[in-house]
């Protein structure tokens, strides 16, 4: 078993992030995992120990402000969401790409982290895209019955206790993870706008990228419905989209939901479909060279 190694990066605004990636002189493929919203990097490390077995080096790293690259206070901490795609990912994809030059490279999106390729410039080097519940946070999208609440949370707690605190004390509150202020409103923001961001740059930039998309939701994931999963890979450019909407029961499980995928216990049945897709043969074609 390869070790994780552990690596300050700093990104091109000088702000300093920790990353883990392991010890492997010639993977098969390289794995960039971009976090859901207040998820840190530790969440992810039984999947990319599985994949260090199998050969594939999985890079993990934490945005600034969260886990081990979060300052020791977050009140008024000046990070936008901006800041976690154009900062944060395009440094770690950058510092894959520079490690392991010749090595086929996938960034790999969980819930917002898909949506970061929407701000990020080297995810127009990637060789393929991975998304596990990557979706848009219009809450249109949403059944009717869930739409008063989630918009409750945006409109109002989210900007109150960003007010008071100087950040979303998510953890506090039982709602998410603690999130910079900065952050939090941009995303709450989107949230309450008809269409999300896709009507602006970020979504612009999204229609510009080419590189082959899989995008695996959940029939019981209550955070992505299957209209803002499709709604945010239609968005993409590329010529060759997937979207594997699964059923748990098919997998012989009750319940995957939101952040299920990257437990241990779907090791035989979710994971050998990322790894598959992940060290394939580019096919399709060709993305820009880096």
């Amino acid at each position: 078993m390869a070790p994780i190694k552990s690596h300050i990066l700093q990104t091109l605004d000088g702000y300093q992030l920790t990353l883990h990636y392991p010890a492997l002189d010639h993977p098969r493929a390289v794995c960039v995992i971009a976090n859901a919203m207040a998820v840190k990097q530790t969440y992810y490390r039984n999947f990319q120990m599985w994949l260090a077995e199998r050969n594939v080096a999985c890079v993990t790293f934490d945005y600034r402000g969260i886990g081990a690259s979060r300052p020791d206070s977050l009140k008024n901490f000046p990070a936008r969401l901006e800041d976690w795609g154009h900062q944060d990912l395009d440094a770690v994809l950058r510092f894959a790409m520079s490690t392991y030059p010749d090595v086929q490279i996938c960034q790999m999106g969980h819930s917002i982290g898909a949506q970061l390729a929407a701000y990020c410039p080297a995810s127009k080097r990637v060789d393929r895209f991975l998304f596990i519940a990557g979706q848009v946070g219009d809450i249109t999208h949403w059944p009717r019955g869930l739409r008063p609440g989630f918009r409750f949370v945006m409109s109002t707690v989210l900007p109150l206790a960003c007010r008071i605190s100087g950040y979303f004390p998510g953890k506090r509150l039982g709602i998410f993870g603690d999130i910079p202020k900065g952050v939090a409103l941009d995303w709450a923001k989107w949230c309450r706008t008809k269409g999300y961001f896709l009507g602006t740059k970020a979504g612009e930039a999204l229609g510009k990228l080419q590189a082959p998309v899989l995008s695996i939701s959940f029939s019981d994931d209550r955070y992505a419905p299957y209209s803002a999963v499709q709604t945010l890979l239609d968005a993409f450019g590329s010529p060759s989209k997937i979207h594997r909407h699964i059923d748990p029961k098919s997998l012989g499980q009750k319940a995957v939901g939101h952040f299920g995928f990257f437990r241990s216990s779907h090791s035989e049945t979710l994971w050998p479909q990322a790894l598959e897709w992940i060290c394939q043969s580019q096919q399709d074609p060709v993305t820009a060279p880096r």
